[in-house]
């Protein structure tokens, strides 16, 4: 359904689209004509002195003369004379169809009507009748222009913009499909927990259904060893040390604490004491409330001890401080018998995932909104004001032709960033030509400096080999690099593309004087969505994934990059791609 309904704003914006082009290309042609009209009145009543003359004289062969030579100058689609009552005497166009002899007089009345793109005009040729000059200055040609193109070059965008994000939220459904299989399954006598669970995505119905079977699977260890601590009272068992209960839940990904009913650990496995930063025989004895610093989670296992709820309690609670906390989903439930059952989970990943996917559809909407609106406001002005100045026209064609690139951009880099971690992107390997890969990147950023007044310089050896990869990947990452260089370099700084490859490897360093980072920013530049913390870094627009593309861009040519950057001085990054490594597909 999410698919479909981002098929329908598609269609719809399609739709849009195209009804602004025939808006415009009705208006063009209506303009065409009305020029064409106007010039076949003004050539017509250009005629009008010379043909009288000329009819006056009886000399109607210069008067066909000079209509053929009309016809083929001024690119005429008819240009003749007429009687009164509609016989040719003089056609630049269709010699054959004129009358061979002029009659002394002719009829009296004549059309003088202008229909369509045949313009017309009436002289009197004293003692004979009138004459009609019919001047055809064609018809509109009907070919596009730069304005229909870039309406429909936009409306394109948009539509591979929308189908691109309904595929992205398309993929995120897929995992109720998977939980609608697993549920068939448990329907068919399906027990095995392990075969039940689905795919984890970090968020979504997928993992809340594998949070439950953890839980299920939590209410059965809990069940046995209840079980098994009731069998042990009465046959005075075993140490529960050699019990095989304790021993799996040992083996559980997930912390359990068993507690007393003044609520002190009387059990928890291994998993437990590592959530907890500690380990078992510390813990044993220790009351619970002491092994969390947050209040809010020392009340929740309040209500449990003291006996006002027996309904399974879960919250989040943080342990450790600062980049290096966990976050733990703690699931509290009394027990019969006094006291409580405690199952720990680390979702600490589950939550970093949703601030990046959050972070993440906030840019992209910011990212998409501004180039949208940009061609918009520029559409409306060309259509309000068609008689717009032709320099202020070229400047608003020339904004939405950088928005169109902009959208092309973000689009292709959030397909890229998909194939990547879905681990389909394919590489199209084949010999790469070095020197006009720099050539055409050099051309394309030279204006976009020149317009940032910066000083962008490429210094390259005279001849670079020919390589084994894929130019249009490389391409991207080279200029994602430099891209983010001149982005966040300001007005009169320099940005510096040095090239230089022997034998083994291809070296690329991009050097600016722009803001520069910090160490702690340097370390995370690469990852997906991130972006520094400086306060000069939020008001410039991005979405955190160009430098993470680079990388994994060259990391599938057998490379890696690299960065070394001083704040308030610049950064360079390095680039290094081996030139007979063996080329691999995203992992």
């Amino acid at each position: 359904m999410v698919g479909l309904a981002y098929v329908g704003v598609a269609a719809l914006v399609a739709g849009a689209t195209v009804g602004a082009w025939w808006s415009v290309h009705a208006h063009e042609t209506h303009v065409q004509r009305q020029a064409s009209a106007q010039r076949g009145d003004a050539i017509a009543a250009a005629l009008r002195d010379h043909v009288a003359a000329k009819a006056k004289a009886d000399d109607f062969g210069a008067v066909r003369a000079l209509l053929a030579d009309l016809a083929a100058s001024q690119s005429l689609s008819a240009a003749r004379v007429t009687l009164g009552d509609g016989t040719v005497v003089a056609d630049g166009r269709e010699a054959a169809s004129i009358i061979s002899k002029i009659p002394e007089r002719w009829p009296s009345t004549a059309n003088t009507i202008s229909d369509g793109p045949t313009r017309r005009a009436v002289l009197d040729v004293p003692g004979r009748g009138p004459l009609v000059i019919e001047i055809n200055a064609g018809e509109p040609t009907g070919a596009m222009t730069d304005l229909e193109f870039f309406i429909l070059a936009g409306g394109a965008a948009v539509v591979v913009a929308t189908l691109a994000i309904g595929l992205a939220a398309r993929r995120r459904t897929r995992s109720l499909a998977e939980v609608g299989d697993a549920l068939a399954a448990f329907a068919s006598g399906e027990t095995d927990l392990g075969a039940l669970h689905v795919r984890e995505t970090g968020a979504g119905s997928g993992d809340a259904w594998n949070r439950l079977l953890n839980e299920l699977a939590t209410l059965r260890i809990r069940r046995r060893v209840e079980d098994a601590s009731e069998r042990r009272t009465v046959a005075n068992a075993a140490p529960a040390t050699d019990d095989i209960v304790p021993r799996v839940a040992d083996a559980l990904w997930i912390g359990l604490i068993g507690l007393e009913s003044d609520l002190r650990i009387r059990y928890c496995n291994g998993a437990a004491g590592i959530f907890l930063g500690s380990t078992r025989d510390k813990l044993i004895g220790k009351a619970i409330s002491d092994c969390f610093s947050d209040p809010a989670a020392a009340a929740e296992l309040a209500k449990v001890g003291d006996g006002r709820t027996r309904a399974r309690q879960v919250f989040e609670t943080r342990v450790g401080e600062g980049d290096g906390a966990t976050v733990l989903r703690v699931s509290v439930r009394g027990l019969t018998t006094g006291g409580a059952m405690l199952a720990l989970e680390d979702v600490t990943q589950q939550r970093i995932a949703d601030r990046s996917r959050n972070a993440f559809v906030e840019q992209a909407t910011h990212e998409l909104r501004t180039p949208l609106t940009n061609i918009r406001l520029c559409m409306e002005e060309l259509l309000d004001a068609p008689d717009l100045e032709p320099a202020k026209r070229a400047q608003h064609l020339n904004v939405v032709n950088q928005e169109v690139r902009r959208l092309e951009r973000i689009v292709g880099d959030m397909l890229s960033i998909s194939e990547i971690e879905a681990g389909t992107l394919q590489l199209a390997p084949d010999d790469v030509r070095l020197a006009p890969m720099f050539e055409e990147i050099q051309t394309d950023f030279t204006t976009q400096a020149k317009t940032k007044n910066l000083r962008l310089t490429f210094a390259m050896p005279p001849k670079l080999p020919t390589m084994v990869g894929d130019r249009d990947k490389l391409t991207l990452a080279i200029t994602n690099v430099l891209g983010n260089a001149i982005k966040y370099t300001p007005e009169g700084g320099d940005v510096t593309v040095s090239v230089r490859a022997d034998d083994k490897e291809l070296i690329v360093q991009i050097a600016d004087t722009g803001i520069g980072m910090s160490p702690e920013d340097a370390a995370k530049v690469f990852e997906r969505f991130y972006r520094a913390k400086d306060p000069r870094v939020s008001k410039i627009t991005g979405t955190g994934l160009g430098l993470a593309l680079a990388r994994d861009v060259v990391k599938l040519h057998g490379g890696d990059i690299g960065v070394e950057s001083v704040k308030d001085k610049g950064s360079t990054f390095t680039i290094r791609v081996p030139l007979g490594a063996p080329l691999r597909h995203a992992a």
